[in-house]
């Protein structure tokens, strides 16, 4: 399983290359199959059509992402410490694949059906930061937290497409600004609970 994985991301990273080269328009598992001199049956079998690849990304991203945070640490700190500290560390993951992610952005605005999909992908990785940031505590108001929490993220998401700083300022102050908000929000529902 393992060993599949690490194939995988390899084939994503030549993936997305080509998709920040060419566009997602232009993208084939042909031309993956071509560039990575393996045959098509071969991709196939890893990823049955094109859209396959960037729900493999997301998954790949997220793992990176567990690998890199201190969980003692996230035992310690406050629930929007460690949804900032997450979806920071998500972002500086995405950072390599910036170009490639602005055109999948612009060009799968019209394909709803892969969208679906992605959404599906980001609403079960923040329901994951929610688990890790120690959130979850009524089942009523997880559903209300992975709402809102997805909101945030997309918007920060935006905002993270366009900004050129290395150190990511923008984004910062935005994902810290509304995890701020959200958090006055959680506090004031919780006391109606």
């Amino acid at each position: 399983m393992k060993r599949e994985k690490n194939i995988k991301a390899k084939y994503i990273v030549v993936a997305f290359s080509l998709i920040e080269k060419e566009g997602w328009k232009e993208f084939s598992l042909n031309k993956l199959a071509h560039v990575t001199k393996k045959k098509i049956d071969e991709i196939k079998k890893l990823f049955p059509i094109e859209s396959k690849i960037l729900e493999d990304f997301t998954e790949m991203i997220d793992e990176q992402v567990i690998k890199d945070i201190d969980h003692e640490e996230l035992a310690q700190n406050s629930v929007k410490d460690n949804l900032f500290e997450l979806i920071m560390t998500r972002f500086e993951k995405l950072n390599p694949y910036k170009g490639a992610m602005k055109i999948i952005f612009k060009e799968l605005q019209r394909q709803p059906i892969i969208l679906k999909k992605l959404t599906k992908k980001i609403c079960d990785s923040m329901d994951l930061f929610l688990e890790l940031s120690n959130a979850k505590n009524n089942y009523f108001l997880d559903i209300v937290k992975l709402n809102v929490i997805v909101i945030i993220y997309g918007y920060t998401f935006k905002v993270w497409l366009n900004d050129d700083s290395k150190d990511m300022g923008k984004t910062m102050v935005e994902t810290d600004k509304w995890l701020s908000k959200a958090e006055n929000f959680s506090e004031k529902i919780t006391t109606i609970f």
